[in-house]
């Protein structure tokens, strides 16, 4: 028998709530061994046990060069050939740095070219998707509590509802529905600033929650069929993709409690046509809104995968270990015309075989 070769990888927020999914993936390559350092900022996250090694290393959102040379040494130290990054800080910080990490053997989940800049503001990512004739949203810049009441009537307000998010974050931090049919502020998630209030009680709200108006969005609020897209990209080309139709109870819930395996081609065409004018590269992920069954939307993008991308091994599509071969230059080909479609998926706690010398390490 063969031996398979073993891949070194390194995996950040390994503490994520559907980190098990992801790991679970790598394990299950089939073509190739995976050895798993996690990584995450908190000690205490239960996915360590899953992993071969753990390493705790500064936050990439508080100190963007601390995580970029911990990352570097922790590489090095481990002889790691291939760095998986999964929040958007973390590319950031090692954007410019792909020749340092190509000295010690590690190549990036990212792109060298990756338009991380462009996909953290979504202000930038409307407007260059507008300027290519992608579709997206209504938009306009708010600055201002003044800005908002201004754009707001000109949007249709109180005809119709608007959305007012944050240009640059994630989670639904700080995103409000502005319902004119709402009589006071009201919570959307628990223990975070997301709610829904009217526009004439949303500069109060805002004091309130001690949150001011500037670098905001105000955008067409809208419902349809919504999906996550997974994407394997390489120089703006789609070479993977994947479309899972979310399946939410709450809209606006940051993380995934159900999905869908969909090969929807529209929403997929337009992702494709996104990569291509973003110039994609390395881990891609897209929200794609559908306006009606042959009218899809663009509603954000990332350089680095979401937090459910394992979600559609069931479905035979394995996007991390994909995203492996690709980039590792291994034996890559495209598995999304080939899924089952119409898988659908829900997250469950499950009990899961752990590496015999995290036996020990309690939880």
């Amino acid at each position: 028998m063969t031996e398979l070769r073993i891949v070194r990888t390194a995996l950040t927020c390994v503490g994520g709530r559907l980190s098990y999914d992801t790991i679970h993936a790598l394990r299950s390559a089939g073509d190739f061994e995976c050895w798993l350092l996690g990584i995450d900022g908190n000690p205490d996250g239960d996915p360590r046990v899953l992993c071969d090694d753990f390493r705790v290393l500064p936050s990439a959102a508080e100190d963007a060069d601390a995580f970029a040379q911990a990352a570097l040494k922790t590489c090095e130290e481990f002889s790691i050939e291939f760095l998986i990054l999964s929040s958007d800080e973390e590319v950031k910080a090692v954007q410019g740095s792909h020749d340092r990490f190509a000295a010690i053997g590690t190549t990036l989940s990212c792109g060298r070219d990756c338009p991380i800049d462009m996909v953290m503001d979504k202000l930038s990512l409307y407007r260059t998707l507008g300027e290519a004739g992608v579709q997206t949203l209504k938009f306009a810049e708010v600055s201002s509590h003044e800005d908002l009441q201004r754009e707001a009537v000109q949007m249709g307000y109180p005809d119709v509802k608007l959305v007012l998010k944050p240009r640059t974050g994630r989670g639904s931090r700080g995103v409000i529905l502005l319902d004119p049919a709402a009589t006071a502020f009201a919570n959307l998630i628990p223990n975070r600033f997301c709610g829904v209030c009217p526009l004439d009680l949303v500069g109060g709200a805002f004091a309130e929650h001690g949150q001011n108006f500037g670098d905001y969005l105000l955008m067409e609020y809208m419902e349809g069929d919504t999906y996550d897209v997974d994407v394997v990209a390489r120089d703006g080309a789609a070479l993977d993709i994947v479309s899972r139709l979310r399946q939410l109870r709450n809209a606006f819930w940051p993380t995934s409690t159900g999905h869908k395996i969909l090969r929807d081609a529209k929403a997929q065409a337009a992702v494709a046509e996104a990569c291509e004018v973003m110039g994609m590269d390395g881990a891609s992920d897209f929200d794609v809104i559908m306006r009606g069954p042959d009218d899809p939307i663009i509603l954000d993008a990332a350089c680095r995968f979401s937090g459910s991308v394992g979600a559609s091994m069931p479905a035979g599509i394995n996007v991390p270990a994909q995203m492996v071969r690709e980039r590792l230059g291994l034996n890559f080909a495209p598995q999304a015309a080939s899924a089952r479609d119409g898988v659908v998926v829900r997250p469950f706690l499950t009990m899961a075989e752990i590496p015999e010398h995290n036996e020990t390490d309690l939880l």
